[in-house]
């Protein structure tokens, strides 16, 4: 069959247009329509068109069938498969119908599902009971779902104004602090228990590496330093020496002590100095488990954990927010080994001379994963 190449937004809206004046049909196998649907890439072909359009008429009982087919789909399947679902309710609504709202509160604490298509499956809920946050959002707190558990925390931060003593507010805003994944919500909370005379220590919420062993600065002589391979990253020895250009230049113990665990190289060496500077950290992992590095730092830098390349990023002055990297990553059970290498190079605006980074070691929704203690 030829491959034809659409627009994939326009085509969606017209089919929608096409599919809200069709009648639903009967109830029948759609896994077919689904598959075919999910196979979209950036060129949409006549089958999956028609197999949209077969999802788009389906009754509004088997909305949930074609939810769940956005689970580990690729975002442009999950919009189309969103966009049909989108085509059944509102032509069962246009119609007078009645969304099944039973079936709805399953799929969305059915954490198991795709957290975009459960987001959807709340908003038709509320849609349909307006009283349906007061129900779910309770028991949200520790969704999957980082929208869920954003509304989920929004509205315990709601009950806080309500409580009636100090003790009882800043025991809500604890639990919410500690629920939230979400930069701002997290900060406009520590500023809640700061009101109450409670301290938020938010570089261990978060999780940010703040014991370092940091060597340095090695000159740049070409470039910016970042392909350039020096001393400590061919091989790792914090016991050794390298020649500097005031000397011998040994490893140091550094703390990150800046803002949310943020390592300031110009605190020590001049806010115009130049060269490349690395750190090291030993992280110890209680078992062995699937996780993300984190980090941001306006300046070019590599990351290495326990020794293999996991980051490369040869970008300067640009950028420095928060989660600015995130890097998925496979810690081993007790110690290993994180090492960046952050490179600044000669500036002369005051914007640009910066040279710092900060990092943190978390699972994938942003949650933070601590060292433990050396025994």
């Amino acid at each position: 069959m030829e491959k034809c190449h659409w627009n994939a937004g326009l085509t969606i809206a017209m089919l929608i247009g096409v599919a809200l004046s069709a009648q639903s049909v009967d109830a029948a196998d759609l896994s077919p329509a689904i598959s075919e649907v999910r196979s979209v890439t950036g060129q949409v072909v006549p089958a999956a068109q028609s197999a949209w359009k077969t999802l788009a008429t389906a009754n509004v009982d088997q909305l949930t069938a074609i939810l769940s087919g956005m689970k580990d789909a690729s975002p442009l399947a999950e919009n189309w498969l969103r966009s049909a679902c989108d085509a059944v309710v509102e032509r069962h609504l246009r119609s007078g119908g009645k969304l099944p709202v039973d079936t709805l509160r399953t799929f969305v604490l059915d954490s198991s599902q795709s957290p975009r298509a459960r987001r959807s499956a709340y908003e038709w809920l509320v849609l349909a009971e307006p009283e349906t946050p007061n129900m779910l959002l309770p028991e949200l707190l520790n969704d999957p779902s980082l929208e869920l558990r954003y509304d989920a925390v929004e509205y315990l931060l709601k009950q806080v104004t309500e409580a009636p003593s100090d003790d009882q507010k800043a025991v809500l805003l604890e639990q919410a602090l500690h629920a939230s994944r979400q930069f701002k919500q997290i900060q406009g909370i520590s500023e809640q228990l700061k009101k109450l005379n409670r301290q938020a220590d938010l570089t261990h919420e978060f999780g940010c590496v703040t014991e370092w062993n940091t060597v340095g600065p090695f000159p740049i002589a070409d470039g910016n330093g970042v392909s350039t391979l020096y001393p400590p990253e061919q091989s790792l020895d914090l016991a050794a020496t390298y020649p500097g250009k005031d000397g011998e230049m040994a490893w140091k113990e550094a703390q990150a002590d800046g803002e949310l665990g943020q390592l300031d190289f110009c605190k020590t060496l001049g806010k115009d100095a130049t060269g490349v500077m690395y750190a090291v950290a030993k992280f110890n992992a209680a078992k062995p488990q699937s996780a993300q590095i984190r980090y941001e730092t306006n300046n070019g830098t590599k990351l290495w954990l326990n020794g293999k390349l996991v980051a490369e990023n040869e970008v300067f002055h640009a950028g420095g927010d928060w989660d600015q990297y995130v890097v998925p990553i496979q810690l081993i059970d007790g110690e290993n080994t994180i090492k960046i290498k952050v490179c600044q190079t000669k500036r002369t605006e005051d914007w640009a001379m910066v040279w710092h980074f900060r990092l943190r070691v978390c699972d994938e929704l942003g949650g933070a994963i601590h060292s433990e203690p050396n025994n």
